[in-house]
């Protein structure tokens, strides 16, 4: 009888906090997609006017003036949000290429900006600026 007792008065515990918990752990994974939480961080760069024209993966030729990226983590067509982490400036960019080359990548690179994207976040002439990434709306 004590072994049922325990059984149930543990069952209810168990039944009254996941009563509890599951909302907030909904609440958090919708707050968290509503407002686009980072899903990288890392650092961004530039890509140089000596680029433009190239054709990118998307088929298009690359325009500095454009807001587009290149990246190795999300799908062509994404928009993504990028944050400079020290300004708190960011910046709507879709993405048009790979890269940035897999050494870079490697040491923590994990995005490349086109000049006119960077120039909404950074100086230029810094050239690399720590970031945060996330996903805004539906590749297309």
């Amino acid at each position: 009888m004590t072994e049922f007792i325990f059984t149930l008065k543990f069952g209810i515990l168990v039944v009254l906090i996941m009563g509890i918990a599951i909302p907030f752990v909904i609440a958090d994974v919708l707050r968290n997609w509503a407002l686009g939480a980072p899903k990288r961080e890392g650092f961004a760069s530039w890509m140089g006017c000596e680029q433009r024209g190239r054709v990118m993966e998307n088929g298009q030729p690359y325009v500095p003036e454009s807001l587009v990226c290149a990246s190795w983590d999300h799908e062509i067509g994404t928009m993504l949000r990028v944050t400079n982490r020290e300004n708190g400036l960011s910046v709507l960019a879709r993405v048009s290429d790979r890269g940035p080359d897999k050494a870079l990548y490697r040491a923590g690179r994990v995005i490349e900006l086109s000049e006119r994207a960077f120039d909404v976040i950074a100086d230029p002439r810094v050239g690399v600026v720590a970031v945060s990434i996330a996903v805004k709306g539906d590749s297309y």
